[in-house]
């Protein structure tokens, strides 16, 4: 007897208490319903509901997907009262959380998601220029192209409307012709989104203090700031003529009221209705228009196939409302800044078993350890996971049971053992409509940051997960297979491949765009040197995420200069700490202004942004969205960083405006050509002349580099000029035929 009281007394604190949160009986349902999505599954249980984005009507803002009759969802939703937009596949709508089960039951929805803390998007900023041959590309023509009646539109938060660079180069003329600030709890929004206050007139935008830190401001100086009230207009943006529509995204901050240093919940669905809106702008006013998007997530599938990635290219597909057409308008987007963190783990398993440790970068700042975890297992896996909490020495304090990955439930577990408490709440989708793979997400914490997460699986098949650190906090996670020198072997390291952000990275309506090193010194505004940098000029930036997309795309498309970049910076947001990266500083209207230095793919994606705003403006509007993203991929400069072959970490290679726009100018001559003026269409073996006034018996022909030097010399009895050994470039052609010659730029690829 006493060895059995003895055993009891021994084993019983092992597991102290185990605890299964009980779901919210309103909507217990939810926890399993095959239509909602692992966040949407969480709404069942009340201690997750502070994750979720609630509108300021009180309604939780989602995004689905849909098969069959638009006209019929759209009565469906109707009926339910509530704001909405439908595209081709998908949808958006903020819905009364009474309502979710009705909105499920429809025959036509297929997938619901809602925007949460864990799929909320995150921030991802004259020596640029330069590296990006802006200059060569805007003195192409005469007037230069300098984004003149294309619209740019950044999606962002944090504008400073006053700062001199959103007005001309001589500060007479206001650029900024609309401000749809998505955040204030009204209906002045635009149709049909109704939510947010929409700022027509120049007064109206110029009198919105939009205090929400300076990413906004920055991106946009980028993208198309004049550069005025700096020196020379040294700090321009790539499009300095072009107007600027601003949509400010609806967030909720609820840690910092009024700082970039806050963490703000951002509603995807607020993304799109924000790029649909500038295109609807663009088009109301006979405009082609490209849009940037510098925020990310790691929250999906990361390929392609997610809602947003979907509402993209429904989005995309759209027709102008006034013309029909879909050419004209495109999307840019950051490719994310985490391929330092060894937060992607892929876990290949055999009839055998694997392990992870999940963890918080940031945990040793923290008092407990909390992460937040999205695994998705590939199609016909049969796997089971489990989670630990081990102390340093791989002892296990505290463990759930194993679950089957693909299964379509939610739970809330808490588990303690003495003073350590583990709170998992989990979230199983058994097949995702889109790519049929099963989901789990995770969201871990310990009471302790001195213990370790560790996430056990078993079975066959294969794995990729991707941790981004704390739940209600902006941190960066990551995945470990040591701690100090214990080093077992079935653990599994993370990895920098498939880091790419969800949003702006890994959809197939998106150019997305890795960064490079813009300079490794500089003098900040009060004359003083520094320096600060890991890398080389002109190497890419260790935070740049990888690709590829996990369906195997090229992903980013391209890279350019995201570190270290100058433009303007918000007056209300420069902390002292900050002055170093200060390089100018004026007054403009009684008011100090700003132009610092940042580092991101933030910053990248909008100078790639400005190129496309070159490439519409030189092809007028004619080209599509693909043809333009082949253009600027096919025509990028290769170094000794990048390599000679496109890879996953500068993607095609380094954007150049100049190649770019010769190559859209081609493009757009090959389906448009004036009939008045020679010209030239370079095809892979031969040059073809068009639009000469009469027959010709000879041409003399002759291929320049662009360094001046002879490349090639020819003579033709034709109008087809062939020009065998001709490497893939850019040249300059002069053509002479009986009583006449002209000069082309041409940009020629071929199979040389």
């Amino acid at each position: 007897m006493l060895k059995k009281v003895l055993f009891l007394i021994l084993t019983l604190p092992y597991v102290l208490w185990s605890q299964v949160n009980i779901p919210n009986q309103n909507h217990a349902w939810i926890s399993k319903h095959a239509k909602a999505s692992n966040a949407l599954k969480l709404y069942a249980f009340p201690e997750s509901h502070k994750a979720f984005f609630i509108t300021n009507e009180g309604r939780l803002a989602i995004m689905g997907s849909y098969e069959g009759s638009k006209t019929t969802l759209s009565a469906n939703l109707e009926r339910l009262g509530v704001p909405f937009k439908i595209y081709p596949r998908t949808f958006t709508a903020d819905i009364d959380p009474e309502n979710l089960k009705e909105l499920l039951s429809i025959p036509e929805v297929i997938y619901v998601d809602a925007a949460t803390r864990f799929n909320a998007p995150r921030k991802l900023d004259d020596k640029a220029l330069a590296k990006s041959n802006v200059s060569e590309a805007q003195n192409i023509k005469n007037p230069s192209l300098m984004g003149d009646d294309i619209v740019v539109g950044i999606v962002d938060v944090g504008f400073q409307t006053t700062h001199p660079t959103f007005f001309n180069e001589t500060g007479t003329q206001y650029r900024v012709k609309r401000f749809w600030q998505q955040k204030y709890a009204n209906q002045m929004g635009p149709a049909p989104y109704k939510y947010g206050i929409l700022k027509n007139s120049e007064a109206e935008i110029l009198a919105e203090n939009d205090n929400d830190g300076s990413h906004g401001t920055h991106v946009a100086g980028i993208a198309a700031g004049s550069g005025f009230k700096s020196p020379d207009l040294k700090y321009a943006g790539v499009a300095p003529k072009s107007d600027l529509v601003f949509v400010g995204i609806r967030y909720r901050n609820d840690s910092i009221p009024g700082s970039a240093l806050g963490d703000y919940l951002v509603a995807n669905n607020a993304i799109i209705d924000g790029f649909d809106y500038v295109f609807s702008y663009a088009d109301s006013v006979g405009k082609p228009a490209v849009c940037n998007l510098s925020w990310g997530m790691h929250t999906g599938p990361h390929d392609g196939t997610s809602l947003f990635d979907r509402a993209l290219e429904d989005l995309m597909n759209t027709p102008n409302s006034q013309t029909g057409k879909t050419q004209g308008r495109a999307l840019v987007g950051a490719n994310g800044n985490s391929a330092q963190h060894e937060m992607h783990v892929q876990i290949n398993l055999n009839a055998d078993t694997a392990a992870t440790l999940a963890m918080d970068r940031s945990r040793n700042y923290y008092r407990t350890e909390n992460v937040y975890c999205d695994f998705w297992a590939e199609k016909g896996g049969q796997i089971q996971y489990q989670i630990v909490l081990i102390d340093s020495q791989d002892n296990p304090i505290v463990q759930t049971s194993y679950r089957d990955f693909s299964e379509d439930a939610s739970f809330s577990e808490t588990l303690s053992y003495l003073d350590d408490t583990l709170f998992c709440l989990i979230a199983g989708t058994q097949s995702y409509p889109h790519n049929d793979k099963a989901n789990v997400l995770m969201m871990i914490e310990s009471n302790k940051n001195n213990r370790f997460i560790k996430i056990n699986f078993k079975g066959t098949g294969t794995v990729h997960g991707w941790n981004s650190g704390r739940t209600y906090e902006w941190t960066a996670g990551t995945f470990r297979n040591y701690i100090r020198s214990y080093k077992p072997t079935h653990w599994v390291n993370g990895d920098a491949k498939h880091t790419l952000g969800e949003n702006g990275g890994t959809s197939k309506a998106i150019l997305s765009v890795g960064s490079y090193n813009n300079r490794v010194n500089w003098l900040n505004f009060q004359n003083k040197f520094q320096s600060d940098s890991a890398v080389d000029e002109g190497e890419i930036s260790g935070f740049s995420s990888w690709g590829p997309a996990l369906d195997g795309r090229l992903k980013p498309d391209i890279s350019a200069p995201g570190q270290f970049i100058a433009n303007a910076y918000h007056k209300d947001a420069v902390p002292g700490w900050l002055s170093p990266y200060v390089v100018h500083k004026d007054v403009w209207n009684n008011d100090d202004v700003y132009w610092v230095l940042l580092s991101g793919t933030s910053m990248a994606s909008p100078h790639v942004a400005g190129v496309m705003a070159l490439v519409l403006q030189a092809s007028k509007g004619q080209l599509s969205a693909e043809t333009m993203y082949d253009l600027i991929r096919s025509s990028a400069q290769r170094d000794a960083y990048t390599g000679n072959t496109e890879n996953f970490q500068y993607g095609a290679g380094k954007v150049d405006a100049y190649k770019a726009v010769i190559a859209s100018m081609n493009a757009m001559r090959n389906n448009h050509i004036d009939e008045e003026k020679p010209l030239i269409i370079a095809n892979a073996e031969a040059l073809e002349l068009f639009n000469l006034k009469r027959n010709v018996h000879q041409v003399n022909y002759s291929l320049y580099e662009t360094s001046g030097r002879l490349r090639y010399k020819g003579t033709s009895a034709s109008k087809v000029l062939p020009i065998p050994g001709v490497k893939t470039g850019l040249y300059f052609v002069q053509v002479d035929t009986e009583g006449s010659s002209f000069t082309q730029t041409v940009w020629i690829e071929t199979e040389h």
